[in-house]
């Protein structure tokens, strides 16, 4: 199984990014650029604001699927995978590289980036702080609503920010040599979720996530 899930996790071949025609017209896979690792992330985080925003639809529909315990899986899975490893690869290995490399250059980006690391995981904390009120009537699903939004809305224009600013800017910076590097590193701690169990454990359990809050939209 873990086999699986480890070419599902390092998917780095055939196009990921784009294809360019090689001698005698045949089309050949350009190399993976450090940005499709963190491309591939978002689908995660972004799967996660919307089990969020079902969540929190069905809590104030006063759905009886959902309950305290699928608020507690919801803000486990953000903290420790979906958000947690995509903001650990930024935080500790591409901006510290991007910084004794290239010094000040885009200094404001990335010192506003690592702040909305920051802001984000506050979010998730407010989100935790409020649902402990969770069962004490109205005022407090309006406080776990507004909480939960704000997550979200903070998280799609931070996603908005990355593809917009960041990763055109890596990926005319770094040469060939420090994006394989960094791609490598990438891969390095992809494969350590993997062969620890903690891949398959979050990625199923976004799956049963999604399927328990499917509907409340609706």
């Amino acid at each position: 199984m873990k086999k699986i899930y480890l070419f599902v996790a390092i998917f780095s071949w055939v196009c990921i990014g784009g294809c360019f025609f090689g001698e005698n017209n045949r089309i050949e896979p350009r190399p993976t650029y450090a940005t499709d690792i963190l491309s591939q992330e978002f689908e995660y985080i972004e799967r996660m604001a919307w089990v969020l925003k079902n969540a929190v639809e069905c809590l104030n529909k006063s759905d009886e699927r959902i309950t305290r315990e699928t608020f507690n899986e919801i803000v486990e899975v953000i903290r420790e995978f979906s958000d947690k490893r995509h903001q650990e690869k930024e935080d500790a290995v591409l901006f510290p590289f991007l910084k004794n490399t290239y010094g000040n250059e885009n200094k404001d980006l990335l010192g506003q980036l690592l702040m909305a690391h920051v802001s984000l995981r506050d979010k998730i904390r407010d989100l935790s702080v409020a649902l402990n009120s969770i069962y004490l009537g109205k005022k407090a699903k309006r406080k776990i609503t507004k909480t939960a939004n704000a997550y979200i809305n903070y998280t799609n224009k931070h996603i908005r920010m990355e593809k917009k600013k960041l990763f055109p800017w890596i990926n005319e910076m770094l040469k060939n040599d420090e994006q394989a590097m960094m791609v490598k590193k990438f891969e390095d701690m992809q494969k350590a979720e993997v062969d620890s169990g903690v891949f398959e454990k979050y990625t199923l359990m976004i799956r049963s996530l999604e399927g328990q809050v499917r509907g409340c939209s609706y």
